[in-house]
């Protein structure tokens, strides 16, 4: 059920950049290293946006085994990315959590053969070896294999781990899972290129990359939460205009990657934030799975 509350912002108040106290720590807690589906808060920090809002915002990475959730209702960090799964199942153990945005309109999981497999529907999938990295990825191969008319049991599911992507690249295994904006473009860059399923194409991905705060903490102070989500806002819809810049600040945040892997993550990813049909960030009431609140009052209404 979606939630609601009133939000009162008036006068200078709620300008918290006109504060003689200077701007309001406020930790953001990734989850994940550095990667394209943060551009939108580098823009932010870059174009000087958060500060605009009062916020003197610290970007937190997140490596694998990071419990973000935990350090969200923990107090640690004022705001948080979670991928859908994540957040679904930490908001059915604190209903504290509340999703204020979604980041990516459509999810960025693929399921990805060598190109030359001639990959069209779930249904191909039949018979070939998929490597399965997680029991959450599992689930997500039943689910577009179902939605796709195919049948699950006739896949052979292989447990594999990140490192296992040369098998797929030698065709011992023939179908790897992995997000548009990385694994896709490592194997392109590699000399692989590949075919793709995304999972939102079968109703098996939806709304992903989720901004996350403590409902607590929002009704204390709504409108440096609003801020936050408008100044990000910003942030993604300047990079969205801006693809060269945007590009550049990944190879700044993200130096480890090359400028033509960045190049090509952003444009994978791009389309997955700004659609045209609805505004950036946006979460709409017919499109969230059950189990778990989020507001949209943080957002400015189309």
């Amino acid at each position: 059920m979606k939630l609601r509350w009133v939000l009162v912002l008036c006068g200078l108040a709620s300008v918290f950049s006109c504060s003689s106290s200077g701007p309001e720590p406020f930790v953001f807690q990734m989850d994940w290293t550095h990667e394209a589906e943060f551009t939108g808060l580098y823009a932010a920090q870059d174009q000087g946006y958060f500060r605009d809002a009062g916020l003197d915002v610290k970007l937190v990475e997140g490596p694998a085994g990071t419990d973000v959730p935990g350090i969200l209702a923990s107090g640690r960090a004022e705001a948080a990315q979670m991928g859908m799964t994540m957040y679904l199942s930490a908001a059915r153990r604190d209903p504290d959590l509340v999703a204020v945005m979604a980041t990516l309109q459509s999810s960025s999981r693929v399921l990805m053969t060598l190109e030359d497999r001639h990959l069209k529907s779930p249904r191909d999938l039949e018979g070939l070896k998929v490597g399965i990295k997680s029991p959450s990825w599992a689930a997500l191969v039943r689910k577009v294999m179902v939605a796709g008319g195919a049948d699950p049991s006739k896949i052979i599911e292989v447990p594999v781990g990140a490192a296992d992507v040369d098998r797929f690249y030698r065709r011992d295994i023939d179908v790897w899972t992995g997000f548009a904006t990385s694994e896709p473009v490592a194997a392109e860059l590699a000399g692989h290129p590949v075919s793709l399923l995304f999972a939102d194409d079968f109703a098996a991905g939806g709304y992903d990359e989720l901004i996350v705060v403590r409902r607590s903490s929002l009704m204390k102070s709504p409108g440096k939460y609003q801020q936050f989500v408008r100044a990000l806002v910003r942030g993604w819809s300047w990079s969205v205009d801006h693809d060269q810049e945007a590009v550049r600040l990944l190879d700044q945040w993200q130096p480890r990657e090359t400028h033509e892997f960045h190049t090509l993550a952003w444009k994978a990813l791009r389309p997955l934030v700004s659609t045209g049909r609805v505004p950036i960030g946006w979460i709409a009431t017919a499109r969230w799975p059950g189990g778990a609140d989020f507001t949209t009052d943080l957002l400015e209404r189309p």
